[in-house]
């Protein structure tokens, strides 16, 4: 259960199944948490989330894959139905990434057969996949959907949301994040902004690659990137209490 989620559906479900309210299904859990010692398909007995003091919800996706209506974690797609599977399943991730980058709502099969140790499971899922980029209603509809299910103070983080080694931003990920302030804004809902930190921290120290991942921070860094959260986490808890 303490597997990353990235887009606002996954979060959504992930929050549902942790307070009880759905539980993942067994024939796709694996295709939406990360690898553990066992399959879960709800908290463990005696969970209890709405005993914490603030919920931090970070969001750095609007790209989605769904079974059916069933949310899924596109790295977990990729891990388990495409990169095990040579030539068959680099041309199903690249039908996925073609489905969400055409707007495409299907995900077309491969046309080369299967090989002969691709789960029919799989095979038979991959007829109901589709794929898409979330549309600015959507995530604000799952952004309300998120604050509206727990009685907590909730922080929200966007992604790290600065230049690449090209000098631009990520034309996705910038979208999504002012998607995500402008409904931070406007609900008066506390957000973490980690462009923020890099008015006064060095970013060759503070990203890995020498500054250069836009992705991941360095894990030098991480005990600093967590201080600062934890700031902006108690000052959500005293804003809820006041």
């Amino acid at each position: 259960m303490d597997s990353f989620v990235h887009s606002p559906p996954e979060i959504l479900l992930r929050l549902q199944v942790l307070l009880g309210l759905k539980k993942y299904k067994e024939e796709l859990v694996n295709l939406q948490v990360g690898e553990s010692n066992e399959i879960k398909l709800s908290p463990d007995d005696g969970y209890r989330l709405l005993e914490a003091d603030v919920l931090v919800i970070e969001i750095s996706s609007l790209k989605s894959v769904f079974a059916h209506e069933h949310p899924l974690q596109l790295n977990e797609v990729n891990r388990h139905m495409c990169t095990p599977y040579g030539s068959f399943g680099k041309i199903l991730m690249a039908n996925i990434n073609h489905a969400i980058n055409k707007r495409q709502p299907e995900v077309r099969l491969p046309e080369e057969q299967p090989p002969a140790d691709y789960p029919p499971n799989y095979l038979q899922l991959i007829k109901h996949l589709h794929a898409k980029v979330l549309t600015h209603e959507e995530i604000v509809n799952d952004l309300h959907a998120l604050v509206s299910a727990v009685d907590l103070p909730v922080l929200f983080v966007n992604h790290i949301n600065i230049e690449g080694k090209n000098g631009r931003l990520i034309t996705s990920r910038d979208r999504l994040c002012n998607i995500v302030k402008a409904f931070c804004d406007e609900f008066e809902t506390p957000l973490f902004e980690p462009a923020m930190m890099f008015e006064d921290m060095d970013r060759t120290k503070l990203l890995m690659d020498d500054g250069q991942d836009v992705n991941h921070y360095a894990k030098a860094e991480l005990l600093n990137v967590g201080l600062r959260q934890l700031q902006a986490m108690r000052n959500t808890i005293q804003r809820g209490q006041a």
